[in-house]
């Protein structure tokens, strides 16, 4: 039974899913309408053509999975290790790095997306760079410790086994964020 209104953010949020799958040359109109459950022609109310929907995807992606946290009013006013804690836990709670190595994936072919993708991963990296500045690091061991933030967060999910306590994951990203933290 096909569906009837589907929203812009639907068929962007299938469309990662099957970018993930098939990357950015595999992920075709006519896929992505039968998996959504429409006609094809309903695409069209919502993107001009594939090269749209591609530049949509890679917008979508920066909003849901970088500026959910680096534009997010509620972290911005928290103190930075307290920022730094309540990221790390929507990093992993979310899955914000879901998407992250299918991107990266296009950008190596692609130099315009590839801009894009960098950017991304600056203002990510920004972030963290901020609150540890806050924290009194500078220097080398302001930059390394944000880099392992920007590597390490959003990659969580995937990095540790999912299936273990809730509990247990929540004391290693304490432990983790305390060691990070030591001067």
């Amino acid at each position: 039974m096909k569906k009837s209104r589907i929203t812009k953010g639907q068929w962007l949020a299938m469309a990662m899913e099957l970018f993930a799958e098939v990357g950015e040359d595999g992920l075709r109109i006519d896929a992505l309408a039968k998996a959504v459950g429409v006609a094809k022609a309903s695409f069209y109310c919502h993107f001009k053509g594939r090269e749209d929907l591609l530049e949509h995807l890679l917008k979508f992606w920066i909003h849901e999975y970088t500026e959910v946290i680096t534009s997010n009013a509620l972290l911005l006013n928290m103190p930075p290790k307290q920022r730094l804690m309540a990221m790390m836990n929507m990093c992993y709670e979310q899955n914000l790095g879901e998407f992250d190595i299918h991107f990266l994936a296009w950008a190596r072919k692609d130099p315009i997306i590839a801009k894009k993708v960098k950017k991304a991963l600056t203002v990510r990296n920004g972030f963290f760079r901020t609150a540890l500045e806050e924290l009194g690091f500078t220097g080398d061991e302001l930059e390394m410790r944000a880099r392992i933030f920007t590597v390490t967060e959003p990659n969580e999910h995937s990095i540790i086994n999912p299936t273990k306590s809730k509990k247990l994951i929540e004391k290693y990203r304490t432990l983790r964020l305390e060691m990070l933290l030591k001067k």
